[in-house]
């Protein structure tokens, strides 16, 4: 049948899109996982070691002086100190540590970003190298800038260094934007045996990272099929998250405005664990990446990691120690001295 004032055919049966395969494919749920490995030897293993991490930062007052970082830096006043040496007394703290720290990280982010276009330099290594390395830098240069957000991670990070002791980046791929992102990540939520000397393989065997989720990116990972049981990704990681949600109470209290009602309403959460580990009957370690929910201890995925590449992670210092992996910041010091 033509169409007479176009001239163009008229199918007028529906076509058949039954046998059609759709633009938007899901992924298969099995993508490459590992699934030859006793998985309650696996989870006893890293719970027995998120334990030990735990248990070594509480017992001998990691969590306090993380408070009185937190206390000295935002300049809140010693209560006992208002009543001494008379009623109502001032109690108003010297500003020595916001001074200090401030100044420390402007100057240390302006070294950083002295041009905030190109923080990136680089040359080649043959004569081959030579025309091109002029538009790779550039192009490399515009990616940490405008896509990943290098600028905005990395004065946050200088300041958690000099805060807290420690900076940790990490490196991600956002799902949502399909880009890849630098992080830096509350030191609260990453985990490591306290005598790492680095985040390497080679310089720990374990680490872990809780990392928070809203409703949406939960969901989104359903749809992707990302995880065995999302439905298993539950909200809140049950008492091992002491740490976390006391250094956030005393922000609550500092900024007077509580997260605890969106937390224990929105928040899921997962731990993703990069490990070196030894199966029972293996003599060799496989080096993987595990995702388990840690409220129910169900694990989601695991994935072999190619021995030659890099953990995504990176840490700076502040005033390390040469024993142990985290280390001393700006107002333990001050406090020390």
């Amino acid at each position: 049948m033509i169409d007479p004032r176009t001239g163009l055919e008229i199918i007028e049966e529906t076509p058949d899109l039954q046998d059609k395969t759709p633009a938007d494919n899901i992924p298969p749920v099995d993508r490459g996982d590992v699934t030859n490995l006793d998985e309650d030897k696996l989870r006893s293993y890293i719970y027995s070691a998120f334990m030990n991490c735990i248990t070594d930062k509480q017992d001998y007052g990691w969590l306090s002086k993380k408070e009185y970082n937190i206390k000295a830096y935002y300049g809140i006043k010693n209560e006992a100190m208002k009543h001494y040496p008379h009623e109502n007394a001032s109690a108003f703290p010297v500003p020595l540590t916001p001074t200090l720290l401030d100044t420390a990280w402007a100057n240390v982010q302006s070294g950083l970003f002295s041009n905030p276009n190109a923080p990136l330099m680089g040359e080649g290594v043959g004569t081959e190298d030579i025309r091109p390395q002029s538009i790779l830098l550039k192009y490399l240069n515009w990616q940490m800038v405008k896509e990943c957000g290098l600028e905005q991670e990395s004065d946050k990070n200088v300041f958690r260094a000099f805060l807290h002791g420690d900076g940790i980046f990490k490196i991600i791929f956002d799902l949502k934007t399909n880009k890849v992102k630098v992080r830096s990540i509350d030191i609260e939520n990453f985990y490591v045996p306290i005598d790492a000397t680095g985040v390497q393989k080679e310089d720990t065997d374990i680490i872990i990272h809780i990392i928070p989720l809203s409703y949406y990116d939960v969901q989104l990972r359903k749809a992707m099929k990302i995880y065995r049981k999302p439905e298993e990704i539950l909200p809140g990681v049950n008492l091992v998250m002491r740490n976390s949600d006391q250094i956030r109470r005393q922000v609550d209290d500092i900024s007077g405005i509580s997260m605890d009602t969106k937390i224990n309403r929105d928040n899921y959460y997962i731990a993703e664990i990069d490990l070196s580990y030894i199966p029972p009957d293996a003599y060799r370690p496989m080096d993987l990446k595990v995702w388990m929910s840690p409220n129910g201890g169900t694990i989601q995925r695991i994935r072999k990691v190619d021995p030659a590449l890099k953990r995504p992670y990176s840490v700076v210092h502040c005033y390390p120690y040469t024993d142990r992996f985290y280390s001393m910041g700006i107002p333990e010091k001050i406090q020390n001295e």
